[in-house]
């Protein structure tokens, strides 16, 4: 399989079957699978499916609190002596 930065550089014969059924790539040889986006778009689509999840489990927080959306307020804090932000999570009343 073609490496990705951010990605392993092999995968299974399982997924590789499943990245073709999905239209993602074609079988070079019994070995060799070759995806067709390249290694941005490939990591682009991870990050988007994983800040959809995000996205997600704060709405489910929000609507288990009573609300319809989760702002974040953002503090800054001291942590081992050094200034960092905090976000903590404010529910948007429905």
């Amino acid at each position: 399989m073609n490496p990705a930065p951010g990605i392993a550089a092999f995968t299974s014969r399982r997924s590789a079957e499943e990245q073709r059924d999905r239209g993602h790539g074609v079988f070079l040889s019994e070995t060799e699978f070759r995806l067709f986006d390249g290694p941005e778009a490939i990591v682009e689509r991870e990050t988007s499916r994983e800040m959809e999840r995000d996205r997600a489990y704060w709405r489910d927080v929000a609507v288990e609190r009573g609300g319809a959306e989760v702002h974040f307020e953002w503090h800054s804090r001291m942590s081992n002596g050094y200034n960092g932000m905090e976000g903590r999570p404010v529910v948007v009343e429905k």
